[in-house]
C-alpha cells in the first residue's frame, strides 16, 4: 500500500513538473515572439525610413494599417482568453472547497474508527483473561477429580477388605457394619461429587468453546476494521494529494491571469497609440509629398540649372555589399535558430503526450472516481496546452514569413535607392561638365 501511495505521489509530482515545464516553455515562446515582434518593428522602422526617401510609402502605410488591425484582433483574443481563465479559476476554487469538506469528513471517520478499534482491543483483552481463568479452573477441577478417583479406589479396596474379613469378624459385626455404612455413605458422596465434577468439566468445556468462537468472531471484526481504516487512509491521502494539486493549479492560474491582464493593459496602451500613429502617418505622407515636389523641382533645376554656385556634396554613404550580405546572413541564422527551437518544442510536446498517455494508463488501473476526475482534468489541460502550442507555432511561422517579406522589401528599396543615387551622381557629373564647358570660353 505504501508503495502504491509513493508511486501515486511520484506520478502526481511528474505531472506537476510537466505542467510547470509546459508553462516555462510557453513563457519562453512568448519572450521569443516578443523579441521577433521587436525585430519586426525595427525592420519596419528601417523600411519606413527608406520609404520616406523613395516612392514606396503607400505600401508601408497599408502594412501599418494591417498591423494595427492584427493588433486589435489579438487584443480581442486576449480578452476572450482572460474570461475563460477566470471561469476556470472559479471552478477550481469550488472543487477545492469540496475536497476540503471530504477531507474533514474522512478525518472524523478515522477518529471514530480508531476509538472503535481501541474498544475492540480492550474487549479482546478481557476475553483472553476470562479464558485464562477458565483454563486454570478447569485444571484445578481435573486435579480434584483425580484425587476423588484415588479416594474412591481406596474406599472400594477398603470395603473389599472388610467384606473378606466379615466372616472372621462376626464378633465385631456391628462395628464393621457401622463402618461399612459409613464407607458406603462416603462412596456415595464421592460418586455424587464425581458426577458434579464431571458436569462442571463439561460446562467449562462448553464455555471454552463459546469463548473460542467469540474470539474468532472478534478477530474477524478487527480485521474488517483494519481494512476499513486502510481504505479511509488511502482516501485521505488521495484527497490531500488532489487538494495540493488544486492549490498549485490555482496558484499557476493566478500567475497566468496576472500575466494576461498585464498583456491586456499593454495591448490597450498600444491601441490608444493608434490615433497618434495615424497622425504620424499623415505627417510622413505630407513630408513624402513635399519631398517628391522638392525632388521634382531639383530634377528640373538639374536639367535647366539657374544657380550653379549652390551645389554641394551629399553626406553619408551607401552600405556596402559585404555589409548587406552580412546582415542578410545574420537574419537567416536567426530564422534557422527559431525554426530549430520550434522543432525542439514540438519534440518536447510529443514526449509530454507520451508521458501523459502512460500516466493515463496507470490511472486507468486505479479505482475510484477521484482518480478518474483528476485524469479528465489533466487531459483537458493537456489538450489546451496542445492547442496553445499549435497556435504559438502558427504565429511563429507567420512571423518568420513576414520577416522574410520585410527583408525582401528592404533589399528592393535599397536597390532602388542605390539606382536613384547613381542616376543623381550621373546627372551631377553631366552638370559639372556643362559648367566647365561654359566657363572655358570666358
Amino acid at each position: 500500500m505504501e508503495k502504491l501511495l509513493k508511486q501515486e505521489a511520484l506520478n502526481q509530482k511528474d505531472v506537476e513538473d510537466n505542467i510547470r515545464h509546459e508553462d516555462e516553455i510557453t513563457a519562453r515562446l512568448k519572450a521569443q515572439i516578443e523579441h521577433l515582434e521587436r525585430s519586426r518593428e525595427k525592420v519596419v522602422s528601417e523600411v519606413s525610413q527608406i520609404a520616406v526617401q523613395n516612392s514606396g510609402a503607400g505600401d508601408e502605410l497599408k502594412l501599418a494599417q494591417i498591423s494595427v488591425e492584427e493588433m486589435q484582433r489579438k487584443i480581442e483574443a486576449k480578452d476572450a482568453k482572460l474570461d475563460e481563465q477566470q471561469a476556470r479559476y472559479e471552478q477550481i476554487r469550488s472543487e477545492r472547497n469540496q475536497f476540503s469538506r471530504k477531507l474533514v469528513e474522512a478525518q472524523d471517520e478515522i477518529v471514530e474508527l480508531k476509538q472503535k478499534f481501541k474498544l475492540m482491543d480492550h474487549q479482546i483483552t478481557q476475553f483472553k483473561e476470562e479464558l485464562r481463568l477458565k483454563d486454570r479452573k478447569y485444571t484445578e477441577e481435573l486435579a480434584k477429580e483425580k484425587a476423588g478417583k484415588e479416594r474412591l479406589k481406596k474406599s472400594r479396596k477398603l470395603v473389599s477388605d472388610h467384606t473378606i474379613s466379615f466372616d472372621a469378624a462376626k464378633l465385631q459385626s456391628e462395628t464393621v457394619q457401622q463402618q461399612i455404612r459409613q464407607l458406603v455413605k462416603i462412596v456415595s458422596v464421592n460418586d455424587k461429587e464425581l458426577s458434579e465434577r464431571q458436569k462442571d468439566v463439561l460446562k467449562l468445556i462448553t464455555e471454552r468453546d463459546l469463548l473460542g468462537t467469540q474470539l474468532i468472531r472478534r478477530n474477524d471484526e478487527l480485521a474488517l476494521l483494519y481494512e476499513k481504516m486502510r481504505l479511509q487512509q488511502e482516501a485521505t491521502v488521495n484527497g490531500e494529494a488532489a487538494l495540493h494539486s488544486r492549490v498549485e493549479d490555482v496558484r499557476l492560474l493566478r500567475l497566468k491571469t496576472a500575466e494576461i491582464k498585464r498583456q491586456a493593459r499593454l495591448a490597450i496602451n498600444r491601441s490608444n497609440m493608434i490615433e497618434e500613429i495615424k497622425n504620424n502617418i499623415k505627417d510622413v505622407d505630407q513630408q513624402l509629398q513635399n519631398e517628391k515636389a522638392r525632388t521634382q523641382a531639383l530634377a528640373e533645376e538639374i536639367q535647366d540649372p539657374k544657380n550653379l554656385s549652390r551645389w554641394r556634396a551629399i553626406e553619408g554613404k551607401d552600405p556596402s555589399q559585404e555589409e548587406l550580405e552580412e546582415k542578410m546572413a545574420q537574419l537567416q541564422k536567426r530564422l534557422i535558430t527559431k525554426s530549430e527551437e520550434s522543432l525542439e518544442q514540438e519534440m518536447t510536446l510529443q514526449e509530454k503526450e507520451r508521458l501523459v498517455a502512460e500516466l493515463s494508463g496507470i490511472l486507468a488501473r486505479q479505482p475510484g472516481p477521484q482518480v478518474a476526475a483528476k485524469l479528465n482534468s489533466y487531459q483537458k489541460d493537456l489538450q489546451k496546452k496542445n492547442t496553445k502550442m499549435k497556435q504559438k507555432a502558427s504565429e511563429l511561422n507567420m512571423t518568420s514569413t513576414h520577416i522574410e517579406e520585410l527583408k525582401y522589401e528592404a533589399e528592393r528599396l535599397r536597390r532602388e535607392l542605390h539606382d536613384t543615387k547613381r542616376k543623381y551622381y550621373e546627372i551631377k557629373m553631366k552638370n559639372d561638365i556643362l559648367q566647365n564647358a561654359s566657363a572655358a570660353p570666358s
